[in-house]
């Protein structure tokens, strides 16, 4: 043994044989058993190697050794059979010798599937032993089962579960052992593997099932509620999965409710989302894990933003969106998931070595967190709960008291009693029994049927004489009693506080005398933290021992009694009713009075059967509740009792800190000066502020009665118990039921404490002599009539003197005992409060309205569904209850918007259809039979992207607000299911439709069907019966007689009869050609059909396909680009992306050779931080960074990635430290919390941050293009003019998606690219027919982009195929490399060889990622794992691409969504920020770090915003300027490229020289930005004394004396008469411009407007509509024009617009009852401050809409003219709203952009609110108002409504975008406000029917020179 391990050991040992308080394995008192020491190298010396220490002799053992395991599995499964195993306990030596000959793997390998009791020589309980050892003979063994007959004991499975039949044989591998060599199958050969019979049962049920609709419900809820086979790990598993997926098919109709508390019971979900086994911080010393927190608000309930009932977001007063929750409050909610664990393994089950995974979860209720938990409106959970210490006496007698049968066992289960007390027979523990003849409890208990002598039955004789007469009772237990009254006590009933188990005793048939328990459930209530005049409490220890004193309420029910004579408190005579008793100290003090003795403060007390189970002891000692305060407003509670030798359990300087709410948000300092001068109060050692406190309760209304429910939810936090409850005459019922107003149906009864002196009833609301106390209670009534309590009381706590205070904090749970029962309590509590919340209802229903019926629902619609959620009723369905599915599904499915067949006609209505529901659908339509010997569905359908228990993500297939690039992103409308509309995706489903429909249901041919041992041959596939699972039974009905009536009958069965006429021309052609060709069977027609049906738009979408005209309707399909110069050369950028956060501070870690000031060893600081997550020092991977270029010289790289280690000493790699998502620099954690700088929003949440790294745009992620989308834009655009390639390896992605540019190819990384069925193709008619129906474009947006993708899919797979056919690597891809992401890469190089050969692109992108990066529950192994497969990846393609000779041609990017944090949650790490990334590449200049890795990782850092979580120090913007750069990007255009790029100085970004080689072709290498220059007729004026012109392409020669209104002509013909309006000037001093004499305004003759020209209208296509033509009409029509002369005022006032107002009424000749304002707002949207401008840019807008009411009718066309000015300002921010004569102000979104172009062309692109076309034409003039070419709207005398949206401005109209009406009677169409990006609706009503009105996007830029 060396010196150095000796040292250690020596010193590990001591220092744990010294410690009291060591947590180590003990055995006995204070005797420490074994301990494990880490040395410093391997010394085999120390296997067996003995050390004395102290006196006491320690040897070195395997861990394993001593151990007690269940071997019983292993009998069977031992290689060498059952002997060896058998034979030490045949011997009776109960000791198994691991053989010295067998390989120590191999223990290792097996010791997984034995059962571990504990160590030789532990006491265990039998009853927390593994189900499977629990057996009756073990049990007689030990006495652990004693007496018991057998009968009168109740066991619960599963929902639904039963006993096994092996009579009805098994068709699943349902295993009942596991080993990987003794498999042991139920009667079932070898079929398909394991992995696809979860899916095979699903679609075998959902297949045959003959309720369709709660089958699909359930499927929908399944996509909210994700667990997945891979996530949660159990992918071999069978019946796991039926089981979680009946949550859903169980609870289709129920209440949401129902599934939000079965799936957070249920182990999958918990496994899923990592909360399993996560502890509270006072278990682990660590933050509980957050992941379930945050997916239960953000995915389950409430989503990100809050909502208005009809689904929009609700902003702020400066128009941002409000997030639902922060992360303070997912750390809040984080400690209310502690505690779950999967219950004991058990029979019936599959797999049961693997854990119980079918029961839902258990509590642990010592891993639970106690502590106050705030709730999302600044209160807390437990909020509305009564008081524990006001419950009514004898409470367990009242009604509603809840017994649970526990037959004859003494324990109870919600609630912890000792062990020793589960044994009936002793005789030691008073019981507490029922009284059979005289108890109300006993029987109601009982719920007996008396029944003649004779019958076998119970026989109950109390007296035990035997001459009594005897009547014969029957028992009719059942598994819980709820009191349906309230019973009178009887005996010692009277005489306790509470119960917990209570005994009955009865006499069996053969005179057997046996126990029944029943547990009572004390109804759920809260305690206050806080005391008044508050009582010590101690264990049984007293002042001897260590008894852990604690403060108690008075009132509480958490002590028990002793008592002594007063002269000699060392006798101690504890008296109680039943051995655990609680009671409450006057309780406790009338006990002892009783018996003649006193309570006392103790010495020490003798254990007796009273005190057996119950810790502690009331007595008379004095005690404070103080807080502790630390800088974050947190509160440690201190119990400061007056045993001064013994530590409180709520000591000084304890770690339990929670948040409370501080009145006005104020807190004592934590800084010395503040914290000492504050009265009572000092600075502790650790720098909090400790202070004394004062608590102050009192009525909340003294002399008026609250007017509503929601005030009196909102003022009164504490409930009550009814009333009714208590002892008559204590509470007195007011005669009166006060009702507010004739408005308001609340109906509020109020109950006074019988006391005339303190209350009195209120005769009215305000009655003058009413007295309210705080023991006063309040009665309202829910929305299903059931009654609320709540207590006139409010809870202070008072701190220095009452110069702070906060509300006292509500407890579910007892930290003195804490129980199962209250654990469950307060996650009902959790859950009801997501449940209640306002956004719940909207969110659930528009998840489920996606996907049930459209991907775009109005906000009438949502707003209908929510409403029937929240109510629980929609026309005669529901319950009532908030929740209710059935309500909800039938407002979804019955609602005018799911049924009406005008809405089919909307070009956005309707959605694309699941892949799934797809094939389900036609499989039955089409009639599909199995094959005997096939019965049951084994379907690979991952290969078209969905499969049962297969989402890539919790986030599922599909984001609900994906938008794919095309129509419906033109829309900005959204469709979920397209982001799985990819090519591999749909060749593999029309391949494998086309198989079945030729082949039937085989894995020939690229079939679905899976079977094993399957022949393709074509003559064995026509023998059904052998060789097909099933096939198509379908054929046409004896109705169709025609080749019409056929295909009708099909467009009926497959697209619900909404073939277009061009589908039925091109299917009936190909049927009849068929029909009438040679050669081809009778089917071969039916099966064209078929196939052409299946390819059909309409069977891909639900709307109607409306074809557009032949002028623009006719497709020109546009061939990829080329480039027109020479050949440029290759480069190519590969995305890897590290999906789920991958944990970058265990990527790099800094190892020695520091220069840190803060921590000289930044390594231990490191290991300090991570704790178990460290990585040691001799494992990492060494690299050197350049001298003091970072806090460390030397770092280390995770030991698994060698390849980054080598490519980094080459040169060829760097990282990349602390980089993230940011908007703009955050420089301190200040700066975060106190909102100086713009954040990303929804930080921690996994979509968004996905959007914002795969974007690099964190403000708009939802609807910017990709990162590399808008470089490949630029690339392939006429300026750049490079060939261009992108290639997705892993299905759509963001990152890539451009805007303007052609789309990426998506690449399967199985098969790369597959083409179309061969035969199908080159058959030459079905091609054709298949072009043919898609040829034409569509009005549809589902159906065009169905028909975009097919015919690009077609095209792209051809080319492509072609391509790579014949392609070979320079090497053999190695078997390492083969996993996930290896494939990805081999696709890769595939491609880029190809591209060599044949496809020629210059540049070329891909996108290939890796899951399982967010490892909540991982100590390192799984990142291993992952980065194993990474490195293995990365190894094989560096090399491909060094044999291809393009190794310097290539630059790969790893990107992660955000890091993770620095600290553990005891199970691994949570969602972080700032995080570590890397890049490679032959061009790279490799070896160094850049960016700042952090010199301090410590909570006390400036850059930790709490948890661990780093702001990052360097953004993506600053990288891909790099890589931008590499590419060819200019530095003019970066900003397009990467928007935000303004917001960071040049020291800020990297720079292409800093990561490339100077030969790699950077475009620059300063680190400087090229200045943008003005236009030379625009100087820069003095900010002091010139007022800033906006600079503008205009010619100065024409001026205009005022900005005029720019028109838009409408899309109709010109009007025939046309009339002028008047010019408005607003009065000159109604709106001062701000600052005027630091900004003036600029002069308007000096601001040109461009004529209407320059203002070119979208295309027709860009926006589709559902009436694509409008006709004139003969109505009158009217020219309506506007200007505003702003020579005086900058924003319309009330006078201005009154006078608008008149001209309109007076032009049109209509009555001002008929006009009314339907939106006045003005507002300042300031522009972000720009590093490198002269001056900070505000943009301030004012618009309002007005909407006229037209009497003339007729005409069902409009238009719509807008007109947005905008001032440059450097004042300060601020707002002003003008308010309509009838006070209706409407909130608008419009948004102004402020721009920087680099060029007098406007480039409207830069803003995402403006559509890719821009004015380039000079400005002309306007001075004449009456030609409609000199600007000037014509407006059509509508029947319905003229939108005016009018905007002042003092700078440049850049953009506006026509209008287009829609008029449907009485149908109500969606509204879209597309405005700067977002969608937005309104709608407008009139005379019962309801306009269609989509409003204008208006964008506007501000020119401004740049220095």
């Amino acid at each position: 043994m060396t010196k150095s391990n000796e040292n250690i050991i020596i010193n590990a040992l001591s220092s744990v044989m010294n410690d009291d308080n060591d947590d180590s394995d003990q055995l006995g008192f204070g005797r420490v058993r074994e301990i494990t020491i880490t040395c410093d190298d391997d010394d085999d010396e120390l296997v067996g190697a003995k050390l004395m220490v102290d006196g006491e002799c320690w040897e070195h053992a395997h861990p394993d050794e001593y151990n007690v395991y269940d071997f019983s599995f292993w009998t069977s499964a031992h290689d060498g059979g059952s002997s060896p195993i058998e034979q030490f306990a045949l011997d009776g030596q109960p000791k198994l010798n691991f053989p010295s000959w067998h390989s120590m793997s191999r223990w290792s390998d097996g010791e997984e599937y034995l059962t571990l009791l504990g160590k030789l020589g532990d006491m265990i309980d039998f009853a927390d032993l593994e189900a499977n050892v629990q057996q009756e003979d073990i049990g007689q063994l030990i006495g652990a089962v004693g007496a018991r007959s057998g009968e009168g004991f109740e066991v619960c499975g599963s929902p639904g579960e039963v006993r096994n039949d092996p009579t009805m044989g098994n068709l699943y591998q349902v295993n009942i052992g596991d080993s990987n060599t003794n498999n042991q199958f139920l009667d079932q050969e070898e079929t398909p593997g394991r992995v696809y019979h979860n899916s095979a049962i699903w679609t075998s049920v959902v297949f045959k099932a003959t309720d369709q609709l709660r089958q699909r419900v359930a499927f929908a809820l399944s996509q909210i509620f994700v667990a997945t086979a891979e996530g949660v790990g159990l992918t071999l598993q069978i019946e796991v999965w039926p089981n979680f997926y009946d949550i859903f098919v169980r609870n289709a109709f129920t209440n949401y409710r129902d599934i939000l508390k079965e799936v957070s019971y249920s182990p999958v979900m918990a496994k899923m989302l990592t909360f399993l086994q996560s502890q509270s911080y006072a278990s682990t010393g660590q933050s509980p894990d957050e992941n379930y927190a945050r997916e239960f608000a953000q995915l389950f309930t409430i989503g990100l933003y809050e909502l208005n009932d009809d689904g929009s977001k609700v902003v702020d007063k400066d128009g941002n969106f409000i997030e639902t929750y922060d992360n303070n409050d997912i750390l809040n909610f984080a400690k209310a998931w502690t505690g779950f664990d999967r219950q004991s393994t058990r029979g019936n089950v599959e797999f049961y070595q693997y854990g119980n995974y079918i029961d839902p979860m258990q509590i642990k209720s010592s891993w639970r967190d106690v502590y106050p938990k705030k709730n999302l409106y600044d209160g807390f959970i437990g909020d509305g709960y009564p008081l524990c210490t006001s419950r009514p006496k004898t409470q367990f007698l009242k009604k509603g008291a809840i017994y649970r049968y526990r037959g004859e066992n003494p324990l109870p289960e919600l609630i912890d009693d000792d062990s020793d007390m589960g044994d009936d027979n002793n005789k030691a523990y008073v019981r507490f029994n029922l009284n059979q003849s005289s108890s109300s409890l006993f029987s109601y208990l009982c719920n007996a049927t008396t029944i003649p002598f004779g019958n076998q039955f119970y026989n109950y004789d109390d007296d035990n004489n035997d001459d009594d007469p005897i009547n014969y009772l029957k028992c009719n237990f059942k598994s819980q009693v709820i009191l349906s009254e309230s019973l009178v006590c009887d005996g010692h009933e009277c005489d306790v506080d509470t119960l917990r188990m209570v005994r009955m005793n009865y006499t069996t048939s053969n005179g057997t005398s046996v126990p029944v328990y029943y547990e009572y459930v004390q109804p759920p209530c809260i305690s206050l933290p806080f005391y008044e005049n508050a009582t010590t409490i101690s264990s049984w220890g007293g002042i001897q021992w260590n008894s852990y004193p604690l403060c108690s309420n008075k009132q509480s029910l958490e002590a028990t009694v002793a008592c002594c004579n007063s002269n000699n408190v060392g006798n101690i005579y504890p008296t109680c009713m039943y051995a655990g008793e609680r009671m409450t100290l006057n309780t406790a003090q009338e006990r002892c009075e009783g018996i003649g003795y006193s309570l006392c403060n103790f010495k020490r007390i003798t254990k007796t059967d009273c005190l057996e189970d119950v810790t502690y002891v009331w007595s008379f000692r004095n005690c404070s509740t103080n807080v502790q305060i630390n800088s974050n407003g947190q509160i440690n509670i201190v119990h400061a009792t007056d045993i001064p030798q013994y530590a409180s359990q709520h000591p000084l300087d304890g770690d339990n800190y929670f948040d409370v709410t501080w009145y006005n948000n104020s807190y004592p300092s934590d800084s010395e000066s503040t914290c000492n001068e504050i009265n009572r109060c000092y600075l502790a050692d650790d720098d909090t502020c400790y202070c004394d406190t004062e608590i102050i309760s009192s009525p909340v209304f003294t002399n008026t009665v609250p007017t509503t429910n929601i005030e009196i939810k909102s003022k009164l936090h504490i409930g009550a118990f009814d009333p009714m409850f208590y002892e008559e005459g204590i509470y007195i019922k007011c005669n009166n039921s006060i009702t507010t107003n004739d408005d308001n149906d609340d109906n509020i009864t109020v109950y006074i404490k019988n006391n005339t002196y303190l209350s009195k009833c209120p005769i009215s609301i305000y009655d003058e002599n009413m007295r309210l106390s705080s023991e006063t209670i309040f009665e309202i009534k829910d929305q299903t009539d059931e009654s609320e309590f709540y207590l006139n009381l409010e809870s202070i706590v008072q701190v220095g003197n009452g110069a702070y205070e906060f509300r006292n904090p509500p407890m579910m749970m007892s930290w003195l005992e804490p129980t199962i029962r209250d654990s469950q309590y307060e996650v009902d509590a959790v859950i009801d409060h997501f449940l209640n919340h306002k956004n719940t209802p909207p969110f659930v229903a528009y998840r489920l309205i996606q996907r049930l019926v459209t991907s775009n629902p109005s906000p009438r619609y949502i707003k209908v569904v929510a409403t029937a959620f929240k109510t629980g009723k929609y026309e005669g369905y529901g319950t009532g209850k908030r929740g209710d599915l059935a309500a909800t599904i039938a407002a979804i499915l019955l609602d005018r918007e799911a049924r009406s067949m005008t809405l089919l006609n909307d070009p956005s209505h309707g959605q694309l259809r699941e892949p799934l529901i797809k094939l389900i659908h036609f499989m039955r339509a089409m009639e599909f039979k199995q094959s005997f010997g096939h019965p049951e569905l084994f379907l690979n359908a991952m290969d078209f992207a969905q499969s049962p228990y297969a989402q890539p993500s919790v986030f599922n297939f599909f984001l609900p607000e994906y938008q794919p690039s095309g129509p419906i992103a033109l829309a900005n409308l959204f469709s979920p299911e397209s982001q799985i509309l990819a090519a591999p995706y749909i060749v593999n489903f029309l391949n494998g439709l086309i198989s079945m429909i030729k082949w039937g249901l085989t894995d020939c041919y690229e079939g679905f069907a899976i079977i094993d041992g399957s022949v393709c041959s074509t003559s064995k596939l026509k023998t059904p019966e052998l060789y097909w699972a099933g096939n198509l039974s379908y054929t046409p009905s004896q109705h169709a007689l025609s080749t019409k009536d056929i295909i009708k009958e099909l467009d009926l069965l497959l697209t619900g009869g909404r073939l277009n006429e061009k589908g039925y021309e091109v299917i009936e052609y190909a049927y009849d050609t068929v029909l009438d060709g040679e050669g081809y069977s009778p089917y071969d027609n039916l099966q064209a059909a078929q196939k052409l049906m299946m390819m059909s738009p309409e069977f891909h979408s639900t709307n109607m396909n409306i074809l557009k005209s032949d002028e623009d309707g006719n497709r020109n399909d546009v061939e990829n680009n080329t480039s027109t110069n020479d050949i440029k050369p290759y480069k190519a950028v590969i995305y890897l992306y590290l999906d789920g956060a991958m944990d970058s501070f265990n990527l790099i870690v800094p190892h020695s050779n520091c220069q840190n000031q803060t921590y000289e060893d930044l390594y231990q600081h490191y290991v300090d931080i991570r704790e178990e997550l460290a990585l040691t020092q001799d494992e990492l991977l060494t690299i050197e960074v350049p001298n003091n270029t970072q806090p460390c010289n030397t770092f280390g790289i995770h030991p698994t990635l060698d390849i980054l280690q080598t490519l980094y000493n080459e040169q060829d790699g760097l990282f990349f430290a602390n980089v993230g998502p940011l908007i703009e620099p955050i420089y301190s954690k200040e700066e975060y919390e106190n909102g100086a700088k713009d954040i990303p929003g929804n930080l921690f949440a996994h979509n968004i941050q996905q959007l914002a790294v795969h974007t690099v745009y964190a403000e708009l992620q939802a609807t910017a293009k990709g990162v590399l989308g808008r470089i490949w834009d630029l690339m392939a655009s006429s300026t750049y003019g490079f060939t261009t390639g992108s290639y997705s390896i892993a299905g759509n992605t963001r990152a890539l998606d451009p805007d303007t540019s052609e789309s990426y190819d998506v690449i399967d990384k199985n098969n790369g690219v597959t083409n179309l069925d061969s035969s199908e193709l080159s058959s030459g008619m079905i091609k054709l027919m298949m072009n043919n129906l898609t040829n034409i474009k569509s009005n549809s947006i589902f159906s065009e982009t169905w028909q975009t993708e097919l015919r690009s899919t077609k095209k792209r797979s051809q080319i492509l195929y072609d391509a790579l056919d014949g392609i070979e690597l320079e090497q053999t891809w190695s078997d390492d490399s083969d996993g996930t992401l290896g494939k990805q890469l081999e696709q890769v190089a595939y491609l880029i060889k190809a591209n060599q050969d044949t496809l020629k692109n210059e540049r070329d992108a891909f996108y290939v990622t890796l899951g399982g990066f967010d490892t909540h529950s991982d100590l390192g192994e799984t990142l291993e794992t992952l980065f194993d497969d990474v490195n293995n990846a990365l190894t094989s393609f560096v090399e491909e691409m060094k044999l291809q000779g393009l190794w310097e041609n290539v630059t790969i990017i790893e990107v992660s969504e955000f890091g993770r944090t620095i600290t553990s949650n005891g199970l691994g790490t949570d969602h972080g920020w700032g995080g570590n990334s890397f890049i490679l590449g032959g061009s790279v200049k490799g070896g160094q770090i850049l960016g700042q890795y952090p010199s301090d990782l410590s909570e006390n850092s400036d850059l930790n915003i709490g948890r661990g979580r780093l702001i990052p120090t360097l953004s993506w913007e600053a990288v891909w300027n790099a890589i931008g750069s590499w590419l060819g990007v200019e530095e003019v255009d970066m900003s397009t490229a990467l928007p935000h790029i303004v917001n960071f100085a040049d020291d800020e970004l990297i720079y292409c020289s800093q990561v490339f080689n100077e030969e790699s072709g950077c475009t620059t290498s300063a680190p400087t930005r090229v200045p943008i220059i003005a236009p030379t007729s625009a100087p820069i004026p003095s900010p002091t004394s010139v007022p800033i012109p906006v600079p503008i392409p205009a010619p100065t020669s024409v001026p205009i004396p005022s900005p005029t209104l720019v028109p838009i002509p409408a899309p109709i013909p010109a009007p025939t008469t046309t009339t002028a309006l008047p010019t408005i000037t607003p009065s000159p001093t109604s709106v001062p411009i701000p600052s005027p004499t630091l900004v003036p305004i600029p002069s308007p003759t000096k601001v040109p407007i461009p004529a209407p020209t320059s203002v070119p209208i979208p295309a027709p296509t860009s926006v589709p509509t559902s009436m694509p033509s409008l006709s004139p009409t003969t109505a009158d029509t009217v020219t309506v024009g506007v200007s505003f002369d702003l020579t005086a005022s900058a924003t319309p006032t009330t006078t201005d617009k009154t006078n608008l107002l008149n001209t309109i009424i007076n032009d049109l000749d209509i009555s001002s009852s008929n006009v009314k304002i339907f939106n006045v707002t003005s507002s300042i949207l300031s522009a972000r401050k720009k590093r490198r401008t002269l001056l900070t840019t505000y943009v301030w807008t004012t618009s309002f809409n007005i909407i006229v009411s037209l009497e003339n009718t007729g005409s069902t066309s409009g238009v719509e003219y807008t007109s947005m000015i905008e001032t440059t300002l450097t004042s300060s921010n601020f707002t002003d709203t003008i308010e309509s004569e009838t006070g209706a102000v409407v909130d608008t979104n419009t948004v102004t952009g402020s721009l920087t172009t680099r060029s007098p062309t406007v480039s409207p692109s830069m803003h995402p609110a403006a559509v890719a076309s821009s004015p380039t034409k000079s400005p002309t003039s306007a001075s004449s108002n009456n030609n409609n070419d000199n600007g000037f709207v014509n407006a059509a005398a509508l029947g319905g409504i003229i939108l005016v949206t009018l905007a002042v401005i003092g700078g440049l109209i850049m953009y506006v975008r026509h209008q287009r009406y829609k008029n449907k009677n009485n149908v109500m169409n969606q509204a879209e406000d597309e405005v700067d990006g977002k969608r937005t609706s309104n709608f407008i009503e009139m005379n019962g029917s309801y306009n269609h009105v989509t409003a204008a996007t208006t964008a506007t830029g501000v020119l401004s020179s740049e220095l």
